[in-house]
C-alpha cells in the first residue's frame, strides 16, 4: 500500500441520490443514498424527512431473529457523519434545484 498518494481518499465522493415517487411526504423516507469514501462504496444510506422539515440519513441495518440489530456500516466519527451528511445534502438540494427548475416537475 502507497502512502502519500496525490489522490485523497478521505473525502466523500460519487454521492447518488435515488427518489422515491413521493417527495412531499414529511416524517418518512424519501430516497436512498450512495457514496464512496476511502475507497469503499456506501449504499443504501436512507433520506429521511424529519418533521421540523430537517433531513436525517439511516444507515442500513438487519435485524436478527431475537430482535437484535446490526449495522452494515456507520461513521465512526461526528467528522465523518456531518462529511456524509453534508455530501448527501449538497447533492440533495442540487437534485432538488434541478426539478423545480425543470418545467415538468409537477409535487405530488
Amino acid at each position: 500500500m502507497q502512502h502519500g498518494s496525490s489522490s485523497d481518499q478521505s473525502v466523500v465522493s460519487e454521492v447518488k441520490i435515488l427518489f422515491l415517487q413521493r417527495l412531499s411526504q414529511v416524517g418518512g423516507l424519501i430516497g436512498f443514498a450512495s457514496c464512496v469514501y476511502a475507497g469503499l462504496k456506501l449504499d443504501s444510506i436512507g433520506i429521511i424527512s424529519k418533521e421540523d422539515g430537517g433531513i436525517r440519513l439511516s444507515y442500513p441495518t438487519r435485524k436478527l431473529g431475537n430482535g437484535q440489530q446490526f449495522f452494515y456500516f456507520y461513521p465512526t466519527s461526528n467528522e465523518l457523519s456531518e462529511a456524509i451528511h453534508e455530501a448527501v445534502m449538497r447533492k440533495y438540494s442540487d437534485l432538488i434545484k434541478e426539478r423545480i427548475n425543470d418545467e415538468g416537475y409537477q409535487n405530488e
